[in-house]
């Protein structure tokens, strides 16, 4: 169950106009997926009350007369709703004007190995400059086969082919290494091959795994070369060492697929972010962003009083980056502040975030 309830009165602020600079909206189409990887920080497959695309083309309607340049889908696994993902392609390349695919325009996150691919990659080379990614963890067959299941390395390398033989020109491999060696990857026959097929400037590198869902669960690392903990943040600090200021100054706007709307991609379960397309419209939520009880959380810094509640045996630490301690404490304290006790507010958030079942 989600909370709803906004506060009633905050203190008098200046109006800085946070939401002028959002230029990017990234569409979480389903939280359902046909794959259950080691490392996915969503946890797997989850069902979702997902809204409708009616709400979703209002607000694409409005985002787009503001200025939006680039729309991503992603999930979940954005092809188990194959359908609704080419309806909304369809109603958004003919109102976007896109140049340079990979800056502006129309872009598609997936694991690739969607049915009958052939058949797909020729529908979505038709749309136009419509960007595919798929996630591609290594080089190395075995590690494939371990994070993400038997036979998807050949399936993405198949993916691969199948765009060369078509002329598919936006086909995308982004991986995180997770061997951890860079180089000795890109010196393996898998990687020349994929090279040769979509051209090594269609190979790039991504963020490291966060340690939420699946990778909590399994305790899954590509490295800590640092390590983070709860009491690194601090609002004098950029968002690289322990805090996120992306909250109160969005450049990007993530569509849950139950239609809550917030900034971080990887906060996906929060109890509660600027609002929802389910009881609101895109209008409303930012016209009252400021309101929200998440932008006061990180406006005023308040987000660090709550530090001191978290269940530190909930949530061990090191953390890969400062993005999961940052998320952790927000969720406790929107659970705390919506009237969670905090052993509650704990326990749900470790509940959704995938720590639960670690202790």
């Amino acid at each position: 169950m989600r909370i709803t309830a906004r506060t009633t009165s905050i203190p008098n602020i200046p109006r800085a106009r946070p939401a002028k600079k959002i230029s990017n909206l990234v569409v979480q189409l389903t939280g359902a997926c046909n794959l259950n990887c080691k490392h996915c920080y969503r946890g797997g497959s989850r069902a979702e009350d997902e809204i409708d695309e009616s709400r979703l083309k209002e607000a694409f309607s409005y985002m787009l007369m503001k200025g939006v340049r680039s729309v991503i889908f992603t999930g979940g696994e954005p092809f188990v709703r194959q359908d609704k993902l080419f309806n909304l392609i369809e109603f958004l390349k003919d109102r976007m004007i896109s140049n340079d695919p990979q800056q502006n325009g129309i872009g598609i996150e997936s694991n690739g190995t969607f049915k009958n691919p052939k058949e797909v990659l020729e529908r979505i080379k038709d749309m136009g400059n419509v960007i595919l990614r798929v996630s591609f963890d290594s080089f190395d067959r075995g590690i494939m086969e371990y994070t993400r299941g038997a036979g998807v390395f050949e399936k993405l390398m198949e993916l691969a082919r199948i765009s060369r033989e078509i002329g598919y020109e936006y086909l995308y491999f982004v991986t995180h290494y997770a061997s951890g060696n860079v180089y000795k990857e890109r010196k393996t026959d898998a990687f020349n091959t994929l090279a040769r097929l979509v051209g090594t400037d269609h190979i790039k590198s991504c963020y490291d795994i966060l340690q939420m869902g699946n990778a909590a669960r399994n305790d899954y690392r590509t490295s800590v070369s640092k390590g983070y903990d709860f009491d690194d943040l601090d609002p004098k600090w950029h968002h690289r060492k322990g805090w996120c200021h992306s909250v109160v100054s969005p450049k990007r706007l993530v569509i849950r697929p139950n239609g809550n709307v917030g900034t971080c991609c990887f906060a996906a379960y929060l109890p509660e972010e600027y609002g929802s397309l389910r009881d609101s419209s895109i209008v409303q939520i930012l016209n009252n962003l400021e309101s929200s009880r998440l932008f006061r959380l990180f406006a005023d810094g308040g987000l660090k009083d709550h530090i001191a509640g978290i269940d530190r045996d909930l949530f061990p630490a090191p953390f890969i980056t400062s993005c999961e301690p940052t998320i952790i404490t927000t969720s406790v304290a929107l659970w705390s502040l919506a009237g969670a006790s905090l052993p509650e507010a704990n326990l749900n958030t470790a509940r959704d975030f995938g720590y639960l079942s670690i202790k």
